[in-house]
């Protein structure tokens, strides 16, 4: 049975280079703990992004060079897809060649020209950090960042919107006397915070040499639905455990991808590019990468398992629902259809009339859904409603009147989900084989439970 990765959900570091240690436990000798940007600092020195010297010091006023900058952008983003981009001023034998190359698409050069000596400059900072996030500049209020900061007036539209979109983001903002001086250049203290607030290197997931970091779990938003609750966030959490896991042990059996598999990776990884607006893809690429060899593990333990029809007919009945709903933003109108809906009037008509849903036009049987299909408060409130029975519950899209119906596999036809379920079924055996096989070979997931509920 094959695990299909296009309807299952939806980057190492350089080795720390410690450098000498300062008195009273500070790691630099002028970075008191006093200074300003002394935890950016920390934060970034304790993941290798930054380094300091041999003298122990960090010279947090410094300029940081282009060639400098670009290091240090792959760093903490975690990127590490190279581009095919190439400087005439950027010979392949220089320590900074393989940086430059993978940033390139990010912090851009001149022309053939990169100029990896001079100092970057803080409006190339902000379009390098938005471009890694798949910014759109057309989102951008660059009126109000111009109202803001007078000195933006002279750049190009596009500018001023790659600089609107971190300084909204609290990644990046101006200086007191409403400047933002985007041809400053950036000090190494300022790239600390810059980084370190774009890119949160806290640790969320470890199995084997995979890590997941806060910034990943933050920037993963193919489905966003009921990310606020943490027990979604983990659940997501342990998902990536499995398949990053499940991924090592088949690269561990010998399995490869085909460049089917590699051209299926790339081809999801655009979709989800073209839709989210501050998507992370080199993190996506890792997960649908890990999900394809996933897949060549899940096919190995699955293909003795065959479901007879009464089990996927059983599956369905116990792990399905069926409701229609009534979407509305108002909370009065949203209690006075529910009291109508219970009074007995047409609950079709009344939807008709009032949905702001378009997919109840789509879905004029009503949704059919497994846990996880649906926004949380949704799920929750059909499972808590009788069938036949009515209820309300409110969801980031506003207030649902819901109508619980009844869910029956031959009477209502739905053998178009057999797939679907039986999918379902087969993973539901396979996925333990996958963890106990997992812990066997010490691929013991560890999880930062903590740092989880603080995402979002």
């Amino acid at each position: 049975m094959k695990r299909v990765i296009s309807t299952i959900i939806a980057a190492s570091l350089a080795a720390a280079v410690m450098p000498l240690a300062a008195a009273d436990g500070e790691r630099f000798n002028d970075v008191p703990q006093s200074h300003w940007a002394y935890q950016y600092i920390e934060d970034m020195a304790g993941m290798g992004v930054l380094e300091g010297y041999d003298n122990g010091s960090f010279m947090p006023d410094s300029p940081v060079t282009r060639a400098e900058f670009a290091k240090m952008l792959v760093g903490a983003g975690g990127i590490s897809k190279p581009s095919d981009i190439r400087f005439a001023d950027v010979d392949d034998g220089a320590w900074y060649s393989e940086y430059v190359a993978i940033a390139a698409p990010y912090l851009t050069g001149a022309g053939d020209m990169f100029n990896p000596e001079s100092g970057v400059r803080r409006m190339d900072v902000a379009a390098a950090i938005a471009r890694v996030f798949g910014g759109d500049t057309s989102v951008a209020d660059i009126n109000a960042l111009t109202a803001r900061f007078p000195d933006l007036a002279g750049l190009s539209d596009e500018e001023k919107g790659y600089i609107a979109l971190v300084v909204e983001s609290g990644i990046m903002d101006g200086f007191d006397e409403g400047v933002f001086l985007p041809e400053d250049i950036l000090t190494r203290a300022q790239a600390a915070a810059v980084l370190s607030r774009a890119f949160d290197t806290t640790v969320v997931l470890t199995v084997g040499d995979e890590v997941v970091y806060n910034r990943d779990l933050v920037k993963f938003t193919i489905d966003t639905m009921g990310y606020e609750d943490p027990e979604v966030k983990l659940e997501l959490v342990n998902n990536f455990a499995t398949i990053f896991g499940a991924a090592q042990l088949a690269k561990a059996r010998g399995f490869a991808l085909t460049a089917e598999d590699i051209e299926l990776v790339e081809e999801l990884v655009d979709e989800v590019e073209e839709y989210d607006l501050l998507s992370s893809p080199d993190f996506i690429r890792r997960v649908y990468t890990a999900l394809a060899y996933e897949n060549k593990l899940f096919e190995a333990y699955s293909g003795e398992i065959d479901p007879s029809d009464e089990i996927v007919e059983k599956y369905f009945s116990e792990n399905y629902y069926r409701a229609k709903h009534i979407l509305v933003d108002d909370e009065a109108l949203a209690n006075e259809l529910l009291q109508r809906a219970l009074a007995g009037e047409d609950f079709d008509k009344l939807m008709i009339e009032n949905t702001t849903d378009p997919g109840s036009e789509t879905y004029t049987d009503g949704y059919v859904f497994k846990h996880g299909d649906m926004v949380q408060e949704f799920e929750d409130c059909v499972k808590s409603t009788k069938e036949g029975g009515f209820g309300m519950c409110k969801s980031d899209y506003g207030y649902h009147i819901i109508s619980r119906l009844p869910l029956t596999w031959n009477a209502a036809g739905y053998d178009y989900l057999k797939d679907e379920v039986i999918d379902s079924i087969v993973s539901d055996a396979v996925l333990p084989m996958i963890a106990a096989e997992m812990e066997a070979n010490g691929l013991v997931p560890e999880i930062n439970t903590e740092a989880i509920e603080s995402v979002g």
